[in-house]
């Protein structure tokens, strides 16, 4: 990513390439940027791309930092809409259980 940035490639377009992944002849196909780590366990892995990251100029970052903004944004609002309609459903079920409290029914199946 950091030579891509480097070399003026547009780093949403290159995460595109990088995340498609198409079938050919029946078989997916791994993207081509884990096909030099093919061999590799995944700390190294994970060690390499956090050394990639941190050499990364503050301006190579950017893009990237606004993505992870927009999704933290719309994870946190999605959080809420489930906590919303979670505490609706409890209140539901509560003002339900109580009704059949008070007219004596003991159990609906």
């Amino acid at each position: 990513m950091a030579s891509a940035a480097a070399d003026g490639l547009n780093p949403i377009e290159l995460l595109k390439e990088i995340s498609s992944v198409a079938p050919v002849q029946g078989k997916r196909r791994q993207p081509h940027c884990c096909k030099s780590y093919s061999k590799i366990d995944f700390t190294s892995l994970a060690t390499i791309i956090a050394k990639k990251w941190n050499g990364l100029s503050a301006a190579a970052k950017a893009p990237f930092e606004a993505m992870a903004a927009k999704d933290k944004k719309l994870y946190e609002q999605k959080v809420k809409e489930w906590k919303n309609e979670q505490a609706e459903k409890y209140e539901h079920d509560t003002n339900k259980l109580n009704a059949m409290a008070v007219t004596g029914v003991e159990h609906e199946s």
